[in-house]
């Protein structure tokens, strides 16, 4: 026994097994319920093992398990901390079918027609055939999204060959969850500014990606922290908040970036 106060232990006697799974849980419970603060250096593995008298190797898959779930983060040579996005609400929007996919597209948009504006519209315009202008025919919305991205790509100077697959997506969140999910691995770290994209936080909790957020000054993302944290943990992608609906208004310059 360790003869110094740990800053979280579970409660001994009501752990069953597997163990790794009850340690995850209590783990998980005391973060969401805010019993485990933000930032909070967790025992080490080696530490928490021996004090509850259970395998190393046990500690390490809960530890696994909750960073897997975005509820922790490290840095080499310091240790195991409380992420600060850990219980912040869900953001994205998730609509559960049979299947269980999950629907990232839009949110309640298009399933209902206002009745009010369609009579006003009906009444301005007296032949126009109101429930085919607030419907979609599928055929023809599929052709005028081929045309539409075909012209999109001609105006950033891409001429698409037919050997190569275009894929298009519904929004922003559909693209970032497809590019998240197929160029990184769950438990992968990706450098993010200290202040993101809340639905981006979201989107890396469910596919399991752990977020390394790096301070900020006035021209955006600190360059030698995140030069640090490359080095040290092996930091798999960057992602950075365009100008566009960006709260803090701070980004990377055009410097910066060629630097």
């Amino acid at each position: 026994m360790y003869d110094y106060e740990l800053s979280w232990t579970p409660e001994t006697k009501q752990l069953d097994r597997p163990y790794y799974k009850s340690l995850f849980r209590f783990l998980a419970r005391d973060i969401m319920t805010g019993v485990l603060e933000p930032n909070v250096r967790l025992p080490s593995q080696r530490e928490l093992s021996y004090y509850l008298d259970i395998n190393f190797t046990t500690v390490t898959r809960a530890y696994k398990m909750a960073f897997e779930q975005g509820l922790l983060y490290s840095i080499k040579g310091k240790g195991t901390f409380v992420s600060p996005q850990a219980n912040v609400d869900q953001t994205v929007f998730h609509d559960w079918v049979p299947n269980r996919a999950i629907n990232l597209g839009f949110v309640d948009v298009f399933h209902d027609q206002d009745p009010q504006v369609t009579r006003l519209i009906h009444d301005e315009l007296n032949d126009l055939q109101v429930a085919k202008v607030f419907s979609y025919d599928r055929e023809n919305d599929a052709l005028n999204r081929a045309k539409a991205g075909k012209t999109w790509l001609s105006l950033l100077g891409i001429t698409p060959s037919p050997a190569v697959k275009i894929l298009m997506m519904t929004g922003a969140q559909s693209a970032l969850t497809t590019i998240m999910m197929g160029l990184f691995a769950r438990g992968d770290a990706i450098a993010v500014d200290e202040y993101t994209y809340s639905n981006f936080i979201e989107l890396a909790k469910l596919v399991g990606i752990e977020l390394m957020p790096i301070p900020q000054d006035r021209f955006g993302m600190r360059i030698d922290i995140l030069a640090e944290q490359l080095v040290s943990r092996r930091i798999k992608g960057v992602y950075v908040m365009p100008l566009r609906s960006n709260p803090t208004n701070l980004m990377m310059s055009a410097g910066r970036v060629m630097h």
